[in-house]
């Protein structure tokens, strides 16, 4: 009679109870067993004792209302998460369902997010049998339900004509993006006609190649990499466009210009892109000090040799093929020539010598002197080939003499 005092009772409950038969039953036990608590004795007599059992029979009575209690309790519980579930469901499909797609993407997110909502329908349903059995059940034992089913219901009711009205939603704001399709076409063509006619006004044109000015050169691919990453926006909503034609069943646009601005960027691109590379390199080598750097030419005759072969593996020349190649070979023809300046036994009167003749600007000195500054000179380098031997030549005969002399 008193075990309900020996156990956690919430527990219990939560454990054993999940149907409404699981409550029913719990229900008509308890009523049966506070029928019998109820013909209990009140007192007992052992032999000449006679034993009180009122205190007993006391807390029999409140282990069964507690017990009580608590199906109670849980039993609205139960209720409440069974609502909860079908009122989350609800407000969820129903804010999914009431946003109007404007793009193709929102289209088929929004089919997405409808055919969840069909496909969850059928698991939200049951619950509200499993609410209205325990909520009829709730109302017998304790005189009165839970009042939130009935807006619910009205609320799943409105669910399932939104569902219906959003499919026909849907036809409708297809067809007009479909009416929109044409104009957003017309919109593009006419961004891309105007940046056509920009780029053919900016792109770098060969004379300027000619200036050999590399501050202007390095703003000419400037201008090619702001512009590919402007067309490559719209190249972006290009797509979008053929993608919305393909769901819409639109003839394709002829989309022409935009492909010959495309071949004519990548060309020029990847024409750029070579005097990029080429530049990296050579700037590597040219900062350079000439003291540090005098007996490591070669490393920029491997330089030379690796671009040549390189140039005359392109398929087709171009104008800037053909400027870097008059580099290699401008450049190859001043590296024989650069032993008659390497000067490591040059007097500093000699060296000033050589700066008048290279045409050096006043004020160079051998210590600031980088290979930068000759490759600057590189065309009076060659020219001046002969001149810089014999200066070489003389400064070495002036020393063997001196060192006769001594000896």
């Amino acid at each position: 009679w008193v075990v309900l005092g020996q156990v956690d009772l919430e527990k219990l409950v939560e454990k054993h109870l999940t149907s409404v038969q699981d409550w029913e039953r719990n229900f008509k036990a308890l009523k049966a067993r506070g029928k019998e608590s109820e013909r209990l004795p009140s007192q007992e007599k052992v032999d000449c004792i006679t034993v009180n059992c009122e205190p007993v029979k006391t807390t029999i009575d409140d282990l069964i209302q507690r017990l009580f209690d608590l199906l109670l309790l849980s039993l609205k519980k139960s209720i409440q998460g069974h609502t909860q579930a079908i009122e989350s469901f609800v407000s969820e499909s129903m804010e999914a369902l009431a946003m109007r797609p404007e793009s193709m993407e929102e289209i088929g997110a929004a089919t997405g997010k409808y055919s969840q909502i069909v496909a969850r329908k059928p698991e939200i349903l049951p619950q509200f049998q499993f609410a209205e059995e325990k909520n009829r059940l709730l109302r017998s034992v304790a005189g009165t339900g839970l009042d939130s089913l009935s807006s619910l219901r009205a609320k799943w009711d409105k669910l399932e004509l939104v569902m219906e009205s959003h499919q026909l939603m849907m036809k409708d704001q297809v067809e007009v993006m479909r009416n929109h399709a044409a104009g957003r076409i017309s919109a593009y063509k006419a961004d891309l006609e105007r940046f056509k006619a920009r780029w053919d006004q900016l792109k770098p044109k060969d004379e300027m190649l000619e200036t050999g000015d590399h501050a202007v050169l390095l703003a000419c691919l400037q201008i090619i990499r702001d512009k590919q990453q402007e067309f490559q926006e719209m190249e972006l909503v290009r797509n979008k466009l053929l993608e919305d034609c393909t769901y819409f069943n639109l003839e394709p646009p002829d989309f022409s210009l935009a492909e010959d601005t495309k071949r004519d960027m990548v060309e020029h691109s990847q024409m750029w892109g070579l005097y990029e590379e080429w530049q990296q390199g050579f700037t590597e080598k040219a900062r350079e000090d000439w003291i540090t750097f005098r007996s490591k030419t070669y490393v920029f005759e491997e330089f030379l040799f690796t671009w040549q072969d390189r140039l005359r593996k392109l398929e087709k020349p171009t104008v800037m093929s053909v400027k870097l190649q008059g580099e290699v070979d401008k450049y190859k023809n001043m590296v024989p020539v650069l032993k008659y300046v390497r000067g490591e036994h040059l007097s500093q009167d000699h060296w000033l010598d050589m700066f008048r003749l290279l045409g050096l600007p006043r004020g160079t000195t051998l210590e600031r002197l980088t290979f930068s500054d000759l490759l600057g000179v590189a065309n009076t380098i060659i020219e001046k080939a002969l001149e810089l031997k014999v200066c070489r030549n003389m400064f070495v005969d002036n020393n063997c003499r001196s060192d006769q002399t001594e000896m």
